[in-house]
């Protein structure tokens, strides 16, 4: 990684709560001694990468993650699950279909008992089905799976 972009990136991590909340491409320029446009096309960088978002006419505001709360999260993982589902579903086979709908009757039972290590299992399984359905498009065979972290299901089966 570029140490440039790298320096801005810590600067701006120490700065969140310090300094006001956005910095613009003049100030990052002037404390890194190097030209704005150069401080734009890092700062650009930065924004692609989701570390910084950029205001027009403002300036560029760290991201922290820990203060955007658990509803963004889930709205982002509602909406990229729901188009991998409908992309698996397009390569499912009658098996994914039926390990699908099992896996599904699975989660809603255990959200209905409060079942956490039992959801956590579901879950797990739910994604590793759309995973294999998905197969085709990360470029691997129909019957390889990609190796899937054990997750909070081993972590809960540990502590239960």
């Amino acid at each position: 990684m570029n140490d440039q972009k790298q320096n801005i990136r810590e600067y701006l991590y120490r700065q969140r709560g310090v300094s006001r909340d956005v910095l613009s491409e003049r100030e990052i320029a002037e404390h890194f001694d190097i030209t704005r446009n150069r401080a734009r096309e890092l700062l650009l960088e930065l924004a692609g990468e989701g570390v910084v978002e950029r205001r027009p006419r403002c300036g560029y505001r760290y991201v922290d993650y820990h203060t955007t709360g658990a509803v963004s999260i889930l709205v982002l993982r509602y909406v990229v699950e729901l188009e991998a589902a409908a992309i698996a579903m397009r390569n499912a086979v009658r098996e994914d279909e039926v390990r699908l709908l099992l896996a599904n009757n699975a989660l809603r039972k255990a959200a209905a008992a409060e079942d956490f290590p039992a959801y956590s299992a579901a879950d797990r399984e739910f994604h590793i089905v759309l995973v294999r359905a998905s197969s085709m498009l990360l470029g691997s065979s129909r019957h390889k799976t990609p190796p899937i972290p054990e997750g909070p299901a081993g972590l809960w089966a540990r502590r239960y």
